[in-house]
């Protein structure tokens, strides 16, 4: 899981969180008319957030409206889908005065579930994609002739912007983020076992717009875009960065770890806790029993090669307290299926038990979606060898330390385990960034989601933590965030925007405070839990995560995501119980609400 702790190291960790995502086809259409009005029109409602930016939009649009859009019913669902799609944006573009509303987006992804369609969407300006500007577009099929259109996403009005032919080439941009990163981190050999094939170990630099965002809570100015590269490089074993690299003079605009830094057989053994634990195993050709569930839905026997190549499977590793400037790991084997060392226990049976949970809870097929496989390393050390107080995400695993001054081993805790992968879960769906508000909603998922998969209470970390460290025994606690305790002490969050802390956007300060933070949208959760049950809070946050949360998504967009899911999934109560639970940690409604341009017909 992301770390509480601001650590040199960049990941994904239960002291610091995040990922990527994930590359998707895109399409484009330049053919479409623009969108015509009508003598009574429904209107286009939008919610504007502090600053004045839009964050939704919803219209009502005609299926089939002559001299719109022609011969849609000799088109396939899809592509019908996409005609309405662009229309809407086109729409939305107009309605904000873009440069080009044609030309404004571009959909990356569609899924239809039933009635309603959905499409992962991102602004363009001059042909260049915005930093920021991902989005999400819902069709709902209302019957007879009708849409609804809903835009959920941060929508960046044409502004004045730096000159669009970058002076720095993509090589330069790298040399850049590498020679930072040689500064903060370790830098060696990566292997591909856990970091993926070569191909995928640095994401190619792309040319985005990005906008300045101001430290803390919400900006009012309007700095100027500038053109930039925007890269992900993975300095070793542990640590994956994103770079944000001014293209005209090569000054770094942003940087932030995407990392979080916390033959079937089965097999009954101890744990970390004293208790027994029924778990998956296999028994390969060499006689030897490896650490390796194959025994799960997702499994894939046909594309497997064991032991180090299966695909579907729960894998488990040990690192043996190597560097991760040089990891030595290797297979959990015995000759007898009889598992003698509870680390590892608790690794392999935590991990499945968070697998589970998303399985069975919500339908997900592993981290991914996809059957991908859940890969945990216990034994890590830090970079310099010492004990390591954290567990990581690492942007495809989970990586555990022993603990030191302030915790014990973190594969002792279930809740941990559930914080780890849900990062994951996170970078392959809403994507949030690890910075700022958004950075602080992805460490809040991971605990909302840890706290579930764990659901006996509402603290993380309570099995791992040392009191002499953590005086109330809990890293953190979403019923009670400042855990009565001081500002000053460790375990101590804010509950309320009132105590909103305003960090800068850097290492030294928690990434705007990702980890301090995540104690407001942790306890609008618990509030609305506690209203209206832990099975449909859970149902509710799943889909806002995975249906209308963006990588920039603010507090505000999570209460908007909160309340839109809650009226999917069920009724009136349900929305005004999150408008609640929102409203008591001080994150109001996006407002105001202006119908002043006409829907599309």
């Amino acid at each position: 899981m992301v770390s509480i702790l601001t650590k040199k190291i960049g990941a994904f960790s239960l002291l610091l969180a995040a990922g990527l995502p994930a590359k998707a086809a895109s399409y484009v259409s330049s053919s479409l008319p623009a969108p015509v009005s009508r003598s009574n029109p429904d209107p286009m409602e939008t919610l504007y957030d502090q600053d004045a930016t839009p964050i939704y939009v919803r219209a009502t649009l005609a299926k089939d409206a002559p001299g719109i859009v022609r011969g849609l019913a000799k088109q396939s669902a899809d592509d019908r889908d996409r005609a309405h799609c662009h229309r809407f944006l086109e729409s939305v573009a107009s309605r904000f005065a873009a440069a080009s509303p044609q030309n404004a987006f571009r959909i990356l992804s569609m899924d239809r579930e039933s009635a309603q369609t959905h499409f992962r969407v991102l602004q363009l300006e001059d042909g260049i994609p915005l930093f920021d500007g991902d989005g999400r577009v819902v069709l709902k099929d209302k019957g007879g002739e009708a849409l609804d259109a809903q835009y959920l996403g941060r929508f960046r009005q044409s502004a004045n912007h730096s000159s669009s032919l970058p002076r720095l080439t993509a090589d330069e941009a790298k040399e850049v983020a590498w020679k930072d990163l040689s500064q903060v981190s370790d830098v060696a050999p990566v292997d591909t076992e856990v970091s993926g094939p070569p191909s995928e170990l640095q994401v190619h630099p792309i040319l985005v717009w990005y906008t300045p965002e101001v430290s803390g809570s919400a900006g009012d100015s309007k700095p100027v875009k500038r053109l930039a590269w925007h890269l992900a490089v993975r300095p070793n074993f542990l640590e994956l960065w994103e770079f944000v690299v001014d293209a005209q003079d090569g000054s770094i605009l942003l940087k932030f770890p995407d990392h979080c830094s916390a033959g079937p057989a089965t097999s009954t053994a101890r744990d970390l806790k004293g208790t027994d634990r029924t778990f998956g195993t296999y028994k390969h050709t060499d006689n030897k029993y490896y650490l390796i569930d194959a025994a799960e839905p997702m499994f894939n026997a046909s594309r497997s090669k064991f032991p180090d190549q299966a695909v579907g499977a729960i894998v488990t590793m040990d690192m043996g307290n190597s560097k991760p400037t040089s990891p030595v790991y290797r297979h959990l084997t015995n000759t007898d299926n009889v598992w003698k060392d509870p680390k590892a226990v608790s690794a392999h049976a935590n991990a499945f038990l968070a697998y589970d949970y998303y399985l069975k809870v919500h339908g997900r097929n592993s981290i991914n979606g996809q059957g991908g496989n859940i890969r945990s390393y216990i034994n890590v050390v830090e970079a310099n060898g010492a004990a390591m107080d954290n567990a990581y995400w690492s942007g495809n695993a989970m990586f555990y330390g022993n603990g030191r001054t302030i915790m014990t081993p973190l594969v002792g805790s279930l809740d941990v385990a559930g914080h780890e992968m849900t990062h994951g879960v996170t970078g392959a769906t809403a994507a949030l960034r690890y910075s700022g508000q958004s950075g602080a909603i992805n460490e809040s998922m991971s605990d909302v989601f840890g706290a579930m998969i764990d659901r006996d209470d509402w603290t993380i970390g309570e099995d791992v933590v040392k009191t002499s460290y953590f005086p109330t025994g809990a890293l953190r606690s979403l019923s009670d965030p400042t855990q009565g305790l001081a500002k000053t002490k460790s375990g101590w969050q804010p509950a309320h925007m009132n105590q909103y802390a305003n960090l800068p956007l850097t290492a030294q300060g928690d990434n705007g405070g990702v980890h301090v933070n995540s104690g407001i949208p942790n306890h609008a959760f618990y509030r609305f839990a506690m209203e209206v049950g832990k099975e449909k809070a859970e149902q509710v946050y799943f889909r806002a995560l995975t249906r209308y949360l963006t990588a920039s998504s603010k507090f505000v967009d999570l209460r908007l995501a909160v309340t839109t899911a809650a009226k999917d999934l069920y009724g009136d109560a349900e929305v005004k119980a999150a408008e609640n639970a929102f409203a008591a940690v001080g994150v109001g409604a996006a407002g105001p609400v202006v119908p002043k341009v006409s829907a599309l017909q």
